[in-house]
């Protein structure tokens, strides 16, 4: 009965800050057990890009997994440069300041007062209600062919509603890096923004199979899952070499 009271409160804390607490033999849903998971099955991972690095809180979290592995990152936050510059003092990898998306140029940024928001989707101008600023925008594919960067083993993108864009200028990895990590919408929080089957169709398209699910949030307004991060492998990744059960 103790036992069962702790659990609930454990469950409505939970609830209350939008996340999922699972049963101690589930791996879905934690993002660490995630990164152990694939490497403990063998999963070769030298270089991981970070697309939308913000902190580079992820990045950090991922270098206690794959210490040897050098991280690119993609950030457009004058804010986010102190925590970027620590991280990559103690690791190899590079910094493109600015946004990626489908082709190169300059869009305009809606910034958060946490600046963990902001986003390339609202209205330009007073409508959006945010503070706004223009910012270089990469492609990925950019970077592979300038050799800014190497094509990356696992790719992380989180751009709050513009991984699509992100990806039609990411030809030169698409069917090349195995891994890709994105956050999906259940709901459309900003104008034009992919939900989740849109993005697993277009993954699809390009050759890749879901895999895993390594995190889950509810939303405020009356707790309905919102968002989650969705990964996806190659249809002939190692990952999948075996069918078995």
């Amino acid at each position: 009965m103790i036992a069962k009271k702790i659990k609930d409160l454990v469950q409505s804390l939970a609830h209350k800050f939008g996340y999922h607490v699972l049963s101690k033999n589930s791996i879905s849903g934690d993002m660490v057990l995630f990164l152990k998971g694939i490497k403990n099955r063998g999963a070769s991972v030298k270089n991981i890009l970070d697309i939308g690095a913000h902190k580079a809180d992820w990045s950090l979290m991922t270098s206690d997994i794959f210490p040897e592995a050098a991280y690119y990152m993609i950030e457009p936050q004058d804010e986010m440069k102190p925590y970027i510059e620590t991280f990559l003092k103690s690791h190899n990898g590079a910094w493109f300041q600015g946004g990626a998306g489908a082709e190169n140029g300059e869009l305009t940024l809606s910034v958060w007062d946490d600046f963990a928001g902001s986003s390339f989707l609202l209205p330009e101008g007073e409508e959006s209600g945010k503070q706004q600023r223009k910012v270089p925008i990469y492609t990925v594919d950019y970077l592979i062919e300038t050799q800014k960067m190497p094509v990356p083993d696992i790719c992380k993108i989180d751009v709050q509603g513009f991984e699509i864009e992100v990806l039609k200028g990411a030809k030169s990895i698409l069917g090349k890096t195995d891994i890709f990590i994105l956050e999906a919408s259940l709901f459309r929080f900003s104008p034009n923004q992919p939900l989740l089957h849109e993005i697993i169709d277009f993954m699809v398209q390009h050759g890749y199979v879901i895999y895993d699910f390594a995190g889950f949030a509810n939303r405020p307004l009356d707790k309905a899952l919102g968002q989650l991060d969705i990964c996806f492998v190659l249809e002939n990744s190692p990952l999948r070499s075996s069918q078995g059960w």
